[in-house]
Formats: structure tokens, C-alpha cells, sequence
């Protein structure tokens, strides 16, 4: 028996009901009614930003944090061992960071979907910031059924590699499967 669509409400707390998660970017003539996109609009302005800043072909999701986060940093150390910013964050921080409340909860949840939701290669992808738009206003969206298809999708990657399993570089949500057999193993022993 494998993974279901109940397990991932069970044990991630993912909707199974609400909108269809579908990751994509408005068009151009859709993101200039601001009134329709306010949220994607800013997020992708943040995420231009960032691009331009790094200059990594990519916004990874450490920059996305840093650039949100303005507090001390407690913790993260570097070579000495002292609780140093590093430069880099330091320059990270002079980006302006003019956004909504409600911008700041969808740039928490891109971060939070990117990562550990639905990770790909650990970098913020802005065909996602729509939904979480949609989620930061308050709807509903079916995570359920996208993410599964995603891990089985990254399973049978593994499973049909010509050469090896652990060739086939495929990226999942591995700590829900892993749930799932700690929730089954344990029906198992306590039968």
C-alpha cells in the first residue's frame, strides 16, 4: 500500500479540498492590473532584486531568507566561530524591503512551499507566487494531490533508472513517504 491522499492530510496538515495548485506566471498584461496581482507583483519585483543582486541564475532559498529577515542572527557562525553576518547578508539587507503584511506571509509561504513542500533544486521559484497569493488572502488551495503527484512522480524516476536508483537525482518530499512508513510500521508493531 502506498502513500495517499489522506496520509498527506494526516501527516502534513495538507488541504485536500480548495483551488487546484498549478504553478505559473501571469502574463504581462495580467501582472499590470495591479488590482488582480498586488502580491505577485511585489514578489516578483523582490525576486528581480535578488536575481540582479546574486547573480546565481537563480534565487536560492538562503537569499530569500535573508533578505526577509532583518533581526540579529543568533545563530550561524563563521570560520572562527563567532556569530558574524556575513558580508554578503550584510549587502543583502540594504535591498529595500517594501512589501505588505500580506506580501511578507506569501514570501513565507513561497519559502515554505519551495522548500519543504515541494522542493526542486532549493531555490524560490516565482511560478508558485500566485497560489501563495491565493494562500496569504486566505483561500483555500489543494496541496494534497499536487504533492503526491510529485512524489510519485520522483519515485518512479528512481525505480525506472537505467543505471542505478541512486543515479536518478530526483528531488521529493521525502520526509511525508518517511511518515508514512513510521505511521504503517508502527500500526505493524503495535498489532
Amino acid at each position: 500500500m502506498g502513500i495517499s491522499l489522506y496520509d498527506l492530510k494526516v501527516i502534513g496538515g495538507l488541504p485536500i479540498l480548495g483551488l487546484q495548485y498549478d504553478e505559473y506566471i501571469p502574463l504581462n498584461e495580467e501582472l499590470c492590473r495591479e488590482d488582480l496581482y498586488p502580491l505577485n507583483v511585489e514578489l516578483l519585483r523582490i525576486h528581480t532584486q535578488l536575481y540582479i543582486f546574486h547573480k546565481k541564475g537563480q534565487v536560492f532559498c538562503n537569499h530569500w531568507v535573508e533578505h526577509f529577515f532583518r533581526g540579529e542572527a543568533v545563530y550561524g557562525a563563521t570560520g572562527n566561530g563567532k556569530n558574524i553576518i556575513a558580508k554578503q547578508v550584510a549587502e543583502t539587507r540594504k535591498l529595500p524591503l517594501n512589501i505588505s503584511h500580506e506580501g511578507q506571509l506569501a514570501a513565507l509561504l513561497a519559502f515554505w512551499l519551495s522548500h519543504f513542500v515541494m522542493p526542486t533544486n532549493k531555490a524560490i521559484r516565482p511560478e508558485c507566487f500566485y497560489m501563495e497569493s491565493l494562500m496569504a488572502r486566505g483561500l483555500k488551495v489543494s496541496l494534497a494531490p499536487a504533492i503526491l503527484s510529485v512524489i510519485y512522480h520522483a519515485l518512479g524516476l528512481v525505480a525506472t533508472h537505467p543505471r542505478a536508483p541512486g543515479l536518478a537525482n530526483a528531488c521529493l518530499p521525502i520526509h511525508y513517504v518517511l511518515g508514512r512508513l513510521g505511521k504503517h510500521i508502527l500500526d505493524l508493531t503495535t498489532r
